[in-house]
């Protein structure tokens, strides 16, 4: 499952993004979260590097019996603007491959779900840890992103 807001804010906002966070886990993901033990890191992409498409957990039996803590849902809070950036546009295994555009800025036509606006500054998404996730290279510019893990006990 994945959710996402446009226009959610265009700087670091970590109480409107738990908040944001609790309130879509309660309605979609229903996970038991612990708030207090979540992490968050600012991301800086730059020109020619990439993120390499990997979940932030996967369930087996090394890590099932194991008390502490699992990453159970990530969000990722944009902050550069696309204006600024070519390439780095997210991508998600189960979620297909970002819009395009033609040699005018026109939307190609596509069946995909993913929204025409999720790479743009101020969009929040927010995904399962078992989801893969990652960017394309950045080709100019760089990609700003804040990235928050939100932990709770682990799967049994």
């Amino acid at each position: 499952m994945h959710y996402a807001i446009e226009n959610f804010s265009n700087k670091r906002e970590d109480g409107l993004v738990y908040e944001e966070v609790k309130k879509v886990n309660a309605q979609m993901f229903k996970q038991l979260l612990d708030f207090d033990i979540t992490t968050s890191n600012e991301f800086t992409i730059r020109e020619s590097e990439q993120i390499k498409p990997a979940t932030q957990h996967v369930p087996h039996i090394g890590n099932l019996y194991q008390q502490e803590p699992v990453i159970k849902l990530v969000a990722y809070h944009i902050i550069s603007s696309r204006d600024n950036i070519q390439g780095g546009e997210f991508r998600f295994k189960y979620w297909g491959q970002p819009h395009r555009k033609d040699n005018f800025g026109k939307d190609i036509k596509s069946s995909n779900p993913y929204p025409l606006w999720l790479n743009e500054q101020g969009t929040l998404f927010i995904v399962s840890a078992l989801e893969m996730v990652g960017t394309f290279d950045v080709v100019s510019g760089q990609l700003d992103f804040i990235k928050y893990e939100f932990k709770g006990d682990n799967y049994k």
